[in-house]
């Protein structure tokens, strides 16, 4: 492990080799092997995090395979690997590999844990992001098949699942677009249950199923191990008296042992059960109404909370910008300008916790860069610099770099590459190869902007500034890379560079 902290900042581009072969360990017929292994993937999460994507379906299935077996203490460990797995990883790409090797598993114990980190993932990304165009066939399938499915945990977590679900208006269509009509028919009666008795508790036979809400005693074989590779503990155990609705893949012996579990008071309404994040619920049926004056109220609401709570504003950040960010372009005037002057006001308070919203942010803010209305525009661009004092710089650049790409708009690509250009010398100190990986395309694309710079809002010369700032900060090297890219164009950038530098 020591070696592999000391290394892995330089092997970036060899990781994919390092996680396979540690994948193939996992598998390993000797239990102190595989559990070291299954660890070091965790390590490999939370220090690579988005890094791990690219290799995530590999990793996600050894580790669901192993789940099936009936060593307590590889199981304990695979719940933190995958608790680390859910927590750093792209959620999209967790969601898919889930759905494609957990949910319709032959072992109960793999759907088990499977639901169980669905359920995380779902309240990470959000309902509406879960049932959109690319995942919702997949995804009501999967919900559908975990609701019925014969594993009590499974099917808990399934039914919690749909419980979230049924919030949307448009669920009952999506069900019977992507579901055979019986399994439409019975996903609905199973809907109707739900409203009227609720999803009932997590049954204390999970513990036994899954392995992941009991703590063992630790065996000698485990404090050998610990003593080169320290286990992941479980966490806390919770002051609250609610058992049925744990907030991550791991629960305490206290908690959860059948010895301790309390008995399942009356039974307590839907909406309580299913929102975990604890914010008022007139907060979302505001945000999300038809009328206008109830939306403008839901944001008044939404900035109060933000300057009174904040700490729990930036732990429900995913849900809030479901409901919010459709705010930042609304059809009504007074709602999308007040939207954007609260959005101003709580950037301050909501601090790193835009790292976890930054995309759906930017989609719904960027377009107002093209708006008719100079305050609007104003606004929006505000808010972009706001980013840059409370979001992470290289995540940022990234974002940006995706927009220029996706975007055809005249009026919005100049004041993109504007920012980007003021965030580049000072990312590049810091991330010099992301930096490079990033902007370089983007002048090779725009290259022939270069040729006519004529005028203040020329997009010519914001592609002008954004080359000149790097060819500062690689010399070079720039030409090197955009020759390796597009050799056509070095010669044009190389004539703007001399006349300009």
């Amino acid at each position: 492990k020591q070696w592999y902290q000391r290394r892995v900042a330089i092997t970036a581009g060899d990781i994919l080799t390092y996680i396979r072969l540690t994948c193939a360990e996992v598998l390993n017929l000797r239990s102190q092997v595989a559990r070291l292994a299954i660890q070091i993937i965790g390590d490999y999460f939370t220090l690579l995090k988005t890094a791990m994507d690219a290799d995530l379906e590999r990793t996600c299935e050894c580790l669901l395979i192993k789940t099936g077996e009936l060593n307590q203490f590889i199981r304990n460990d695979i719940g933190a690997t995958l608790s680390k797995m859910v927590d750093n990883a792209t959620p999209s790409r967790v969601l898919v590999s889930l759905i494609n090797h957990g949910t319709s598993h032959k072992s109960a114990n793999v759907r088990a844990i499977s639901a169980a980190c669905l359920k995380d993932i779902v309240s990470r990304m959000g309902v509406n992001k879960c049932l959109n165009k690319e995942f919702a066939p997949k995804f009501i399938t999967a919900v559908d098949k975990l609701s019925h499915d014969g594993n009590q945990e499974a099917r808990y977590y399934g039914r919690l699942v749909l419980s979230w679900c049924m919030e949307l208006s448009n669920f009952d269509s999506l069900c019977q677009r992507h579901l055979p009509a019986n399994a439409a028919r019975n996903l609905k009666d199973l809907c109707d249950k739900i409203k009227n008795k609720g999803v009932g508790n997590l049954p204390q036979s999970a513990d036994r199923t899954s392995g992941r809400y009991r703590s063992q005693p630790v065996s000698r074989a485990q404090s050998n191990l610990s003593a080169t590779y320290p286990t992941n503990r479980s966490r806390k155990p919770s002051c609250h008296n609610e058992v049925d609705h744990p907030d991550s893949l791991h629960t305490s012996l206290e908690t959860n042992s059948p010895r301790t579990a309390r008995r399942p008071g009356p039974r307590r309404d839907l909406r309580e059960t299913v929102h975990s994040d604890r914010m008022p619920q007139s907060l979302y049926k505001n945000l999300n109404s038809s009328n206008w004056q109830d939306r403008y109220t839901g944001i008044a609401e939404l900035l109060d909370l933000s300057i009174k709570q904040p700490a729990e504003v930036r732990q429900c950040i995913v849900r809030i910008s479901d409901a919010f960010t459709p705010r930042l372009k609304d059809p009504n005037s007074k709602v999308n300008l007040y939207a954007l002057q609260c959005l101003l006001r709580m950037l301050p308070h909501l601090e790193t916790s835009l790292d976890q919203v930054l995309t759906p942010f930017t989609e719904q803010l960027v377009p107002n860069l093209a708006s008719q209305r100079a305050n609007i525009v104003t606004l929006t661009s505000q808010i972009l610099d706001g980013f840059k004092v409370h979001v992470d710089n290289p995540q940022l650049v990234c974002e940006y770099c995706r927009i220029i790409k996706s975007q055809n708009n005249p009026r919005i690509k100049p004041i993109i590459l504007d920012k980007i250009s003021d965030m580049v010398r000072q990312v590049h100190e810091v991330r010099p190869k992301l930096v490079e990986q990033m902007t370089v395309p983007i002048i090779v694309e725009h290259s022939e902007c270069l040729v006519q710079t004529n005028g203040a809002n020329n997009l010519g010369s914001y592609v002008g500034r954004l080359a000149c700032l790097l060819y500062q900060c690689m010399g070079n090297k720039l030409l090197t890379e955009i020759n390796r890219i597009k050799p056509a164009t070095v010669g044009t950038i190389r004539e703007y560079l001399v006349a300009n530098t």
